[in-house]
């Protein structure tokens, strides 16, 4: 039997996530226009944005709750692919509302960028409830 801490706990996030102050793009749906956020952290499975408000985020979304965002690795200057995304939760205040996305669709070379940059700053890694 799982316990309570497996369940609702340490175990619901295991990969490392790391505070990374990264500006993002947002597509809005049907159209060739992005928003930028800021990210406050970021996992291989998602990341965490922050944001004005609600609808800051909400206008971004199509009628399945998924849009499309372009990360922007430091040091890296060309354009990568889209991700595809889900607005997983939303919280907090306005002025700084943030939400949480999980990946739903990534292209290979963002997935290799991902995966190396989480690897290269592991001695960053957030502890559980940072």
């Amino acid at each position: 039997m799982n316990s309570f801490r497996d369940l609702f706990g340490s175990r619901r996030r295991e990969t490392p996530r790391l505070p990374v102050r990264w500006f993002i793009d947002l597509q809005l749906p049907g159209s060739e226009q992005y928003v930028g956020f800021f990210t406050c952290d970021i996992s291989v499975l998602g990341l965490r944005l922050v944001g004005e408000d609600s609808d800051a985020f909400e206008r971004t979304l199509d009628d399945r709750g998924l849009t499309h965002m372009r990360l922007r690795f430091p040091g890296h200057y060309e354009p990568l692919p889209l991700v595809e995304v889900e607005l997983k939760w939303g919280m907090g205040p306005d002025g700084n509302f943030q939400t949480g996305w999980r990946f739903t669709q990534v292209p290979e070379e963002v997935e290799e960028l991902l995966q190396a940059f989480i690897d290269d700053h592991a001695d960053e890694v957030l502890e559980e409830g940072g």
